[in-house]
């Protein structure tokens, strides 16, 4: 895992493009939305950006079992999900949120830098 590979993915974040491997392939979606020079980038790169997702945590598909918050966020250099109701994140904006729906059958991340707040 390099600092780079979580640059690649932060910038991918900030235009809001999520970036997950499907086997040995990187995959953005939305489809097309990866500015070309970035995805060039992620392309020469792709080693080292797999092996990063590798070591991903899948995001929770249900509230914190201790408050029942439903934000989670993760620092994009870890990708562990952690409750922002239970443990607030010093910088907001230096994080990737991901939202428990109230119906758990389906869980999207949110891969923007979007300021956070506490679930439910």
């Amino acid at each position: 895992m390099t600092a780079l590979a979580v640059a690649l993915l932060e910038d991918a974040a900030r235009v809001g493009v999520v970036v997950h491997a499907d086997g040995g392939r990187l995959v953005a979606e939305p489809k097309g939305a990866l500015p070309a020079a970035l995805e060039q980038e992620f392309r020469k790169h792709r080693v080292d950006v797999l092996a990063l997702l590798a070591t991903a945590v899948l995001p929770p598909s249900s509230p914190c079992w201790t408050c029942h918050g439903l934000r989670f966020f993760a620092r994009v250099e870890r990708l562990i999900w952690v409750c922002s109701r239970c443990h607030p994140p010093g910088d907001p904006s230096a994080v990737v949120w991901h939202d428990v729906s109230a119906v758990t059958a389906g869980t999207v991340v949110n891969f923007s830098a979007k300021s956070g707040g506490s679930g439910a």
